[in-house]
């Protein structure tokens, strides 16, 4: 991922690229590897799910945000965990999906689901206030595993596409079915 990271970064304008620094430890780790330097915004997405327990990342997430600054977590959501197995038909894992939180996801790898109250109660005692949520992923899946492709280069297609996702990912109860979830919370400003 870093290496794609600085792939994308290459393709960026100058001003951009040198303010960028590249820091590689594990999150656990990031206010020491940060020297304690805060943000603005401090993002982490795709990552809770491949942790045992989220919440050492997530305290540093919080205490790397700027006081008023902005978390945003993005993580498998643990109330849709039988809709991707369904749909790939693989009727098996998905009736035993009701009844777990972990799967095997996009990447072909097992990993663990999340909700948005239990990610946003870790949040509140780390002092930062859950603001809002979205559903990530819902239509575009669906597409993808009924054989129907979305062509890029249409754009008015990709458009009518992202205006229907983003209008699900705010409603319920399209968000609550999308596969990840987008929490976006707000530290406090004392």
């Amino acid at each position: 991922m870093l290496d794609k990271a600085k792939q994308r970064l290459q393709r960026l304008p100058v001003d951009a690229q040198q303010r960028v620094t590249f820091v590689q430890t594990d999150g656990e780790n990031a206010e020491e590897a940060l020297d304690g330097r805060r943000f603005a915004a401090v993002l982490c997405h795709g990552v809770l799910g491949y942790l045992e327990d989220p919440e050492p990342l997530i305290n540093q997430i919080c205490r790397c945000a700027n006081r008023g600054g902005i978390v945003s977590i993005m993580a498998g959501n643990a109330k849709a965990t039988a809709v991707q197995p369904a749909l790939e038909r693989r009727w098996e894992d998905a009736l035993a999906a009701f009844d777990t939180r972990t799967g095997i996801g996009v990447l072909g790898l097992r990993g663990r689901a999340d909700t948005v109250e239990e990610v946003s109660e870790i949040l509140q005692s780390r002092g930062v206030e859950p603001v809002c949520w979205y559903g990530v992923w819902l239509f575009v899946d669906w597409l993808e595993f009924s054989g129907v492709e979305l062509d890029p280069s249409d754009a008015k297609q990709v458009a009518a596409t992202a205006a229907v996702e983003l209008e699900a990912s705010r409603r319920d109860p399209y968000r609550q079915l999308s596969r990840v979830f987008h929490l976006l919370g707000r530290k406090s400003p004392s």
